[in-house]
């Protein structure tokens, strides 16, 4: 039987990812979504609820459901579509481990349509590095030209600091402002829309103090680059980065990469997660920050997933999601 769970902790599974923890599910509910947290004897995941217009709404299980047990998976699939039936959901977005579990997700629902998301919503290639090296291992296994640049960035003074954020420490947003203005001249950059200022100190403020870390790169007294890394249990993850227009030839990015990954040695981490590349799917304008992320470990081998898929409830509005979504991309060419 499905339990919802409002109040109470959840508990951890070390199969679970971030994305599935308590501190996740907070941070969602800051930012203003209903979250449902849910726990069987044979699972335990939380489902995002997104309203579109009117009474149309759908569940997002990031990365999840996480099944403790294969044999009991169809039984936590048809309990978790009945809530969201019994909730009024359109369609469940979800993200399968692979492409073995989605064919049973298939199989388990014959007469629903499984469709391919418009859109993946987390990378469907992550990139990890393996931290049970020594530093100097670590280096030797870098391409030639990312080792140069780290160096370089020593040798023209850039320094790096470590800032803790987190629930209760009251320096949060003043340490955040930095951050701030580089998203958004890296924003500007790249010609990509990032979340608004209120998304990262909701983020800051809805973790455990010491959980989440703000990287800043100093060079002549002025911050050049900022990067937010969440550590969670054995692993860093590198959640968010920016840099400055002026002063790129010092190659700071490199520098602040280096020391997070050994910061994240000295807290006992086994891996770094570098976030999304394209290196097995082939995604335009990801080439640049592919290669630069490819350069700490070249020979390290990328995770391939599935992808985003809807499990559609009501067709009808679907299809309508389906159309207005192409609409807007035909008039905002």
């Amino acid at each position: 039987m499905l339990k919802k769970i409002r109040e109470e902790k959840l508990e951890i599974s070390e199969q679970r990812d971030f994305l599935q923890s308590e501190e996740w599910r907070i941070f969602q509910e800051k930012a203003g979504h209903k979250v449902l947290a849910i726990q069987t004897e044979a699972a335990i995941f939380s489902m995002i609820e997104h309203q579109l217009w009117m009474m149309v709404k759908y569940f997002y299980l990031p990365y999840g459901p996480k099944v403790f047990s294969e044999k009991n998976s169809k039984e936590v699939w048809k309990k978790l579509v009945e809530l969201a039936k019994k909730e009024g959901i359109s369609w469940v977005r979800f993200e399968p481990e692979n492409e073995l579990i989605l064919e049973k997700i298939r199989h388990f629902f014959p007469n629903l349509k499984i469709k391919k998301a418009p859109r993946d919503v987390q990378p469907r290639e992550l990139f990890v590095l393996d931290l049970k090296k020594s530093p100097e291992e670590l280096l030797l296994a870098m391409k030639a030209k990312t080792r140069y640049n780290i160096k370089l960035a020593e040798k023209k003074g850039v320094k790096v600091k470590e800032i803790s954020l987190g629930r209760g420490l009251t320096k949060t947003k003043k340490e955040l402002d930095h951050f701030l203005r580089l998203i958004q001249i890296t924003a500007n950059r790249k010609g990509i829309t990032v979340h608004p200022e209120d998304y990262y100190q909701k983020m800051a403020d809805s973790w455990p103090a010491g959980c989440l870390s703000l990287f800043l790169a100093e060079y002549q007294g002025k911050i050049i680059a900022a990067n937010l890394v969440v550590f969670f249990r054995k692993t860093a993850i590198y959640l968010h980065g920016a840099s400055d227009d002026r002063h790129r030839q010092v190659m700071a990015p490199f520098l602040l990469q280096w020391r997070q990954i050994l910061r994240a040695q000295e807290r006992g981490c086994e891996q770094y997660d570098l976030g999304g590349v394209a290196i097995k799917q082939k995604k335009s304008g990801w080439e640049g920050i592919t290669r630069f992320k490819i350069g700490f470990s070249p020979q390290t081998e990328s995770q391939l997933f599935p992808g985003t898929f809807d499990l559609v409830l009501k067709p009808f509005n679907y299809f309508c999601y389906i159309c207005l979504r192409k609409i807007k991309f035909f008039f905002s060419r």
